[in-house]
Parts: C-alpha cells; sequence; structure tokens
C-alpha cells in the first residue's frame, strides 16, 4: 500500500518536472547520479539497482512532453571518497570505466562487496556500453535546450575507509566527512565555475546522507552539506530518507542465505522515497536556481570588468541597464510567486556568502539589502 503511494506520488512529481521544463522550452533532461553507494544503487541485503534507474516512469513522460530522457551512472559501491569523484572528473574518466569498476565492486574476488547475478550486472553495468561518454563531457555540456542536473551523494567514502581500513584511530570520528567536504566542495566549485565562464548551466542537488532508525545520528554530516549548498549558485540541497538499518535479505544467488541483517544503506522502498525528495527539490528550485546561475554569470563578468575599469562602481548604485540585464535573464525565467520568494532568499543568502569575494565591484551590496530590484524594477 505505501509502496504504490511512493509510486502513484513518483509519478506526479515526474508530469510536474517535465512540464516546467517543457514550458522553458527544454527538449533534452540528462540525469546523472555521481558519487557514493547510494548513487550506485547499492545494498548489502536487498536489491541492487542503480539510483536513478529505481525511477521506471520518468522517461515515459518526459517523452510525452517531447523532451529526450537520458541517464547515467557515475557513481561505485567502494573507493568511493569523494577526493576520488573529483579525481574522476578532472581525468573525464569513462563510463566504461566505471561500469567496469562496479562489475567489480558486485563480482566473486575477495575484493568484492558481494556477489550478483551476471544478467543483472550486464543490465545495469553493460561491459561495452553503447555511450562511453566521459564524466567531464556529461557535467560540463551547454545548450540553451538541455536540462543537465547532477544527483550527487557523499560525504561518507573517507569516513568508512578510516573505520574499515585500518584508519588512525583519531581521526575516526569527523575528520573524514571534514576530507570529503573539501573535496565535495572542488567538485562544485569546478562546475560552478564552468557554468560562469563555459556558459553551462548544470544544476546540482546534493543529498543528505541516510537518516539511519531516524535518530539524526547523520546530522553532523548533512548540517555540513546544507552549509555548503548555499555557496554556490547551482547547488540545492536533498533532504535525507528514514533508512530502517534492520532488513530481511533478498539473497542475490543460491549461496545467500536467508535472514535479517544491519545494512546503512536503503531498500527498494527507501530508494523510490529518496527519488521522490530529489523530483521535489527539482520542482522547487529548478527555475530559481536557473535564475540565480543567470545572475551569477552576469555580476561575475561585470566584477572582473569593473574590478580593472571601473573599480568605483563598488560604491555606486547598481546601474539601471544592469537591473534591465538581470530583469531579463532572471525574472522572465520566474514563472510563479513561489520560484520568485525561492529566488528572493537565495539572492540574499547567496550575495552575502559570496559577495566579498566575487562580487565586490558591483556593490553587491545595493542587492542584497534590496534583492526586489533584480526582479521586480519598474521599466
Amino acid at each position: 500500500m505505501e509502496e504504490r503511494k511512493v509510486l502513484n506520488r513518483q509519478k506526479q512529481l515526474n508530469q510536474q518536472v517535465a512540464e516546467i521544463f517543457h514550458a522553458q522550452g527544454i527538449t533534452k533532461f540528462r540525469l546523472t547520479a555521481l558519487g557514493n553507494s547510494i548513487s550506485s544503487g547499492f545494498s548489502f541485503l536487498r536489491t541492487i539497482k542503480p539510483l536513478l534507474l529505481r525511477n521506471e516512469s520518468i522517461q515515459g513522460i518526459m517523452q510525452v512532453q517531447g523532451i529526450d530522457y537520458e541517464t547515467f551512472t557515475f557513481a561505485r559501491a567502494q573507493n568511493n571518497c569523494d577526493e576520488h569523484i573529483n579525481d574522476w572528473l578532472n581525468s573525464n574518466i569513462k563510463i566504461a570505466e566505471i561500469y567496469r569498476r562496479n562489475r567489480a565492486d558486485y563480482g566473486n574476488s575477495e575484493l568484492s562487496m558481494r556477489e550478483y547475478p551476471e544478467a543483472e550486472l550486464d543490465k545495469y553495468f553493460p561491459q561495452n556500453p553503447e555511450n562511453n561518454i566521459g564524466l567531464k563531457d556529461v557535467v560540463f555540456e551547454s545548450c540553451d535546450d538541455l536540462a543537465n542536473v547532477i544527483v550527487y551523494n557523499g560525504a561518507t567514502g573517507s569516513f568508512l575507509d578510516i573505520w574499515t581500513r585500518n584508519g588512525k584511530i583519531k581521526y575516526h570520528l569527523m575528520y573524514g566527512v571534514n576530507r570529503d567536504i573539501t573535496s565535495i566542495q572542488a567538485i562544485l566549485n569546478q562546475i560552478q565555475n564552468n557554468n560562469r565562464i563555459g556558459g553551462a548551466n548544470t544544476q546540482i542537488y546534493l543529498c543528505g546522507a541516510p537518516d539511519i532508525l531516524g535518530f539524526k545520528v547523520t546530522n553532523l554530516i548533512n548540517s555540513k552539506l546544507k552549509r555548503i549548498s548555499k555557496l554556490y549558485a547551482n547547488t540545492t540541497y536533498v533532504p535525507s530518507v528514514k533508512a530502517k538499518g534492520l532488513y530481511r535479505r533478498l539473497p542475490a544467488n543460491k549461496d545467500e542465505k536467508i535472514g535479517w541483517g544491519v545494512d546503512i544503506h536503503h531498500d527498494e522502498l527507501e530508494y523510490l522515497k529518496l527519488n521522490n525528495n530529489i523530483l521535489e527539490a527539482i520542482v522547487q528550485n529548478y527555475l530559481a536556481n536557473h535564475a540565480l546561475i543567470e545572475l551569477d554569470r552576469i555580476l561575475f563578468h561585470l566584477n572582473n570588468t569593473n574590478e580593472f575599469t571601473n573599480p568605483a562602481a563598488k560604491n555606486s548604485e547598481i546601474d539601471p541597464d544592469i537591473l534591465v540585464l538581470l530583469y531579463d535573464k532572471c525574472y522572465n525565467v520566474l514563472g510563479d510567486e513561489e520560484s520568485q520568494s525561492i529566488f528572493n532568499q537565495r539572492l540574499r543568502e547567496y550575495l552575502r556568502e559570496r559577495g566579498p569575494h566575487d562580487f565586490f565591484y558591483v556593490n553587491y551590496k545595493t542587492l542584497t539589502e534590496s534583492p526586489a530590484k533584480v526582479y521586480k524594477h519598474n521599466y
């Protein structure tokens, strides 16, 4: 009964996303899972299936709206500290290599995490994928009619490495989390910089770590993820899903015994709920994020110009012509009051965080004190 309710809600959310994209002239939607075992859809006890492939109704719904849908999984169940994920991005790792590593994770060697049926591996991680695209190519592509969205799960790899691979005892608490946060910020910064300079509009939906038993034990991680999500114009935090922690084993082969066990990963229903949280975040934030990306790009380039040609602009009212440009680029994207309100709040927070570093020479305080000037100016 609960699963049916979750699936019905998923279809509704898919429809809402499709309608938002259609209204914006989007003809292609790319959804990419990046990061750790949650993005890979791993489970020690239940079904292994990539996170985004668990949303089985999205492609058909997009097609009805004339939108081509594609999805990629650049994630694996182990060796997934965020420094490694940053390396994947920098080296433009190919999807075939990611699939090769996943097949090793689910094989029968001493290094494997869990053996899984060959037919399932061939379905989700084929040895010769038709489109052997690179991660950087996926993330950095720029096209006006493309909605390019990254779903990122991270901030746990280094912590688990230290606990399970004989790390230093003094590092067993928050050292690993902080190590991963540093690399996550490097990834977010690189993608935002490409949006600014390369003209892309890639958005990132940064997921909270599973809430084990509802005890909020991962709040120390998730509070950090919430914090850094506010530092980037293209990034939104996605609330975590409660995980039961104790699951009945679903044998993947004849050697696995039936019984109960502990797992920090989700079961089938919880993964569906996480997909719904991601979709809800897209519905609520996509338009506001798109507007903020546009504003960030304009102000970034204006600030760099003013620093050497018009440094006095740091003490002046923002040029009315710039306000018109901001209006055209941002306000016209925001079709409803809810999106405008989210944009308003995001703008204040973002300029206060970024202003001293990135926007000093455009008198960002003017926009901070009166964000309405950006999208409610009277022309």
